[in-house]
């Protein structure tokens, strides 16, 4: 997606800080790299805000008196729900769209156009949300909410489960899919696949939505690239296999405090390298922030 950007070094995760932009604690010199949104278009550095996911390709991340710290070349932000609200419950901090449900935390950044947090949003809002999908929970939980144009298309991005190839159907999150007459299929869909879906704005037939079209749901690190990712664990096999928000990881080696088990919905942070395609880890962190209930 996009062109530009070189460099050695791969991250995930949401803007926690700008002025240069840091994501999750890792600041990023980001005064030449070139910036994308989910369809390939080249945006502006002024575009990106507090609470984004975004990747970033950079060199490699050093460490340093004020924290660690790379130069990005290239950063891709994207959302992962797009569309009209549902129906809201305040009571318990959550609202629903695209047939997903959608939990807000004290973490949360609401855009300025939203003052009032999630007592400004109602059924028929259309919204832009960044988040993760907690499996443990199955709920996104949000780290962005912002409005979007009321003719913007609808868009789900999310991991692929209970696949019928046959049927031509899968799961994300709450919600069935039928990928009939869709367009740009992967060859290599499977259950795990991170995908961004285009929906219809037709309402979903018989409970099960229609997908237009996929794309991907993240960009696959380069070969040998050092690479840091945070986020849920997605898809889980044991300790030494697992995927985070998609991305395969090979723990093998790698030892965890006593008492600390992995599983879907805990939420963690691997350092390692790309090889084969797979984040082999150095490092895992348990973040110690699942969802709330």
């Amino acid at each position: 997606v996009g062109e530009g950007g070189t460099g050695n070094g791969y991250t995930q995760g949401a803007i926690t800080g700008l002025g240069s932009i840091f994501v999750d604690d890792v600041r990023f010199e980001d005064s030449a790299a070139t910036v994308f949104d989910a369809d390939g278009e080249r945006r502006s550095r002024d575009d990106l805000r507090l609470g984004m996911r975004v990747e970033v390709d950079s060199d490699a991340i050093t460490a340093g008196s004020g924290g660690p710290s790379a130069t990005a070349t290239r950063i891709r932000f994207a959302s992962d729900l797009r569309g009209p609200v549902a129906s809201v419950d305040a009571a318990s901090g959550v609202f629903t769209m695209l047939g997903q449900t959608v939990k807000i935390d004290a973490a949360t950044v609401f855009d300025e156009r939203l003052r009032g947090g999630l007592a400004a949003i109602s059924a028929g809002h259309v919204l832009e949300v960044h988040a993760g999908f907690d499996p443990g929970s199955g709920r996104y939980r949000a780290t962005r909410v912002e409005p979007a144009s009321a003719t913007a298309g609808l868009s789900l991005r999310g991991i692929v489960s209970s696949l019928d190839a046959a049927s031509k159907r899968f799961r994300i999150g709450s919600a069935d899919y039928d990928y009939s007459g869709a367009g740009g299929v992967p060859a290599s869909l499977a259950d795990g696949s991170p995908v961004r879906l285009s929906l219809p704005r037709s309402a979903p037939s018989n409970g099960r939505w229609s997908v237009s079209s996929f794309a991907a749901g993240v960009n696959a690190p380069a070969e040998g690239h050092e690479a840091r990712v945070r986020g849920f664990v997605t898809s889980f096999v044991s300790m030494q296999k697992f995927s985070v928000e998609g991305h395969p990881v090979d723990a093998t080696g790698v030892s965890l405090p006593d008492g600390v088990a992995l599983g879907p919905g805990v939420r963690v942070e691997v350092e390692g390298s790309i090889d084969g395609g797979v984040l082999r880890a150095s490092r895992v962190s348990v973040r110690g922030d699942r969802q709330e209930e």
